[in-house]
């Protein structure tokens, strides 16, 4: 059977007051509505759960005991809240994340600035990840989270979604045979010296760079370069 929060807590408080006004009061809710809340929950269970004249409201037997089976539970969560939200609300210490293209750090620090509006106790601090270790300090717990360039198929680090996409793009000298092209095909590139970046790199990460630069194709934001 499923309930709504709603109705639990009015029958609750409705129980407390032993009327309906100040129970709408302290709900926020009109005496109609608090009426509507206490008959949904009594057709759920089946049976009247208050006694009601013009003049007095009491709990029924059924009532009581409904009452003293949720008060329990109905405190811890209330108190599982207060200490979500507590915490939430404390956050506080040093956040440290990596980036390795100017994209990337350009979206850290935007992100950091909002973070900082509502946890002004969350230090943020934003480091550059060497791209002949691009996995490195992740692993080693120097950052907490890390914007990568897909793809990234490592099976110890997790990934979150892509934060945003860039086209590739081939630099080269404004003399070189292939300037001025729309567009490249690999063929045409199978005979062009490209620089490398130097170290052991993973696979995905160990592709052809600097003349045929790829700007970023979608860094991750959850835990990874």
């Amino acid at each position: 059977m499923l309930t709504d929060r709603d109705e639990l807590d009015c029958f609750l408080i409705l129980a407390e007051e032993l009327h309906f006004g100040r129970t709408a009061e302290r709900m926020l809710l009109s005496r109609a509505r608090v009426s509507q809340l206490v008959q949904r929950l009594e057709r759920r269970v089946g049976a009247p759960l208050f006694l009601r004249t013009s003049r007095s409201v009491a709990l029924t037997a059924l009532g009581r005991q409904l009452r003293d089976d949720l008060e329990p539970h109905h405190r811890a969560i209330e108190a599982a809240l207060d200490r979500a939200a507590a915490t939430a609300r404390a956050a506080d210490g040093v956040l440290h994340v990596g980036f390795t293209t100017p994209p990337a750090g350009e979206l850290v620090l935007k992100a950091a600035e909002a973070l900082r509006a509502t946890h002004p106790g969350l230090a943020v601090e934003v480091c550059e990840v060497p791209l002949s270790d691009p996995y490195g300090q992740l692993r080693s717990g120097d950052f907490d989270v890390q914007i990568a360039e897909f793809p990234v198929r490592e099976a110890d680090l997790g990934e979150g979604p892509a934060l945003l996409t860039e086209a590739r793009v081939l630099a080269v000298a404004a003399g070189h045979p292939l300037a001025g092209r729309d567009s490249v095909s690999l063929e045409e590139l199978a005979e062009v010296p490209l620089l490398t970046v130097a170290g052991d790199l993973p696979r995905t990460a160990a592709r052809p760079r600097a003349r045929c630069a790829r700007r970023p194709g979608g860094p991750s934001g959850a835990g990874r370069r």
